[in-house]
């Protein structure tokens, strides 16, 4: 699937951090990794890094994403969950949820 196909939200249960993916930006040719940029998540400021092993901007084996901190640390015993969902038509979403736990 195409990376433009997916994107990528993060919540702690109260605020909601999200990232729109572009093919474009992982279209290269050779391996890329591409920062999606900084959100705020309350008073926590995250990004996502994207990376594209194979640079041909659809989401393949060992593709991946990574989601970090700027200003701090997710918060101990604090459950977020992160949903990367599939919209193949713009409008139809299918979701995959996972839940981490702050600084384990």
């Amino acid at each position: 699937m195409s990376w433009s196909e997916l994107s990528i939200e993060l919540t702690e249960g109260t605020n909601y951090a999200g990232w729109q993916i572009d093919a474009q930006d992982l279209n290269t040719g050779t391996s890329v990794t591409h920062d999606y940029g900084a959100r705020s998540l309350g008073s926590l400021t995250v990004f996502l890094n994207v990376s594209d092993i194979a640079g041909n901007g659809y989401a393949d084996w060992k593709d991946g994403f990574e989601i970090t901190t700027g200003n701090g640390t997710f918060s101990h015993g604090d459950i977020y969950l992160v949903f990367v969902l599939f919209e193949p038509d713009g409008g139809s979403k299918i979701g995959a949820d996972f839940i981490i736990w702050g600084d384990q």
